[in-house]
């Protein structure tokens, strides 16, 4: 995805030349910042527009009926906490039904978008409230939806990553980290920014300068890799177990193996 180009690429494996797969590129008047494609190569985008001092939001879904320009799926507002508005999402993915979940951190929120609806429903999280209560979120990050719709969270502002079962207000924690809650000791020790599963159901967190993975069978968590990023990156796995970690600052994608460590 480059974001200010406006156009989304495919890379073959071992390659490094991109082919153009979707987005208007110029034409268009928002900025590409978060993507997810799903089983079936639909691409879903979180996207932005700024025309001081007024900055829009959008969910856009790219598929064979419109590759070019997409279909508005969500949004076209200014941010807001209503259930037609969002302020940004720091992550977004799909489930198998086409719904799309985005992390609303500014509100403290999940919303799940569903086709053919102009309001989101609230599916983790209480709008404008923050709070390290069970049903509370603070400032949410990264985010996966398993096979059977249950939601896993990074919450970074509370340092934990946990899961919502489908229609439960309350979720599970998974873990937290003991070190300090200061803001440099989050951003430089451990939980923000990606989430990923495997399917073994162990959870893989990027921080800016590791990733580590918990497994359900033991609740033990280890750091598997130690390298420093500039952001907090993302990540996803393949059926594989290559880890995809791409970094927002300095553009990087890399790809690890969760077994040997190796690029």
């Amino acid at each position: 995805m480059e974001a200010y180009t406006k156009q989304i690429y495919k890379y073959a494996p071992n390659s490094t030349v991109g082919i153009y797969v979707a987005g208007s590129g110029a034409s268009s008047n928002y900025i590409l910042q978060r993507l997810f494609v799903d089983s079936n190569g639909i691409i879903y985008t979180y996207e932005y527009r700024y025309s001081y001092p007024i900055y829009n939001y959008r969910i856009q879904r790219y598929d064979s009926n419109n590759w070019i320009n997409g279909t508005i799926m969500f949004g076209e507002t200014q941010c807001g906490s209503d259930l037609n508005s969002f302020c940004g999402c720091v992550d977004i993915v799909a489930d198998r039904q086409g719904s799309v979940y985005c992390s609303d951190s500014n509100n403290y929120r999940i919303i799940k978008i569903t086709p053919n609806n102009s309001n989101a429903i609230v599916v983790a999280g209480v709008t404008n409230t923050t709070g390290s209560q069970l049903n509370l979120l603070s400032y949410p990050q990264g985010l996966f939806v398993d096979a059977n719709y249950t939601l896993y969270v990074l919450d970074a502002g509370n340092n934990r990553v946990v899961a919502f079962s489908p229609g439960n207000q309350y979720a599970r924690l998974l873990f937290s980290s003991s070190i300090s809650t200061s803001y440099s000791s989050i951003y430089y020790n451990y939980i923000r920014g990606g989430l990923t599963l495997d399917n073994s159901g162990n959870v893989y967190v990027a921080g800016v300068n590791n990733i580590t993975r918990w497994a359900p069978s033991t609740s033990t968590v280890t750091t598997i890799l130690s390298v420093f990023y500039w952001s907090a990156p993302r990540i996803r796995l393949d059926s594989k177990g290559n880890l995809y970690v791409g970094s927002y600052w300095d553009g990087s994608i890399d790809r690890r193996s969760i077994f040997t460590n190796t690029c």
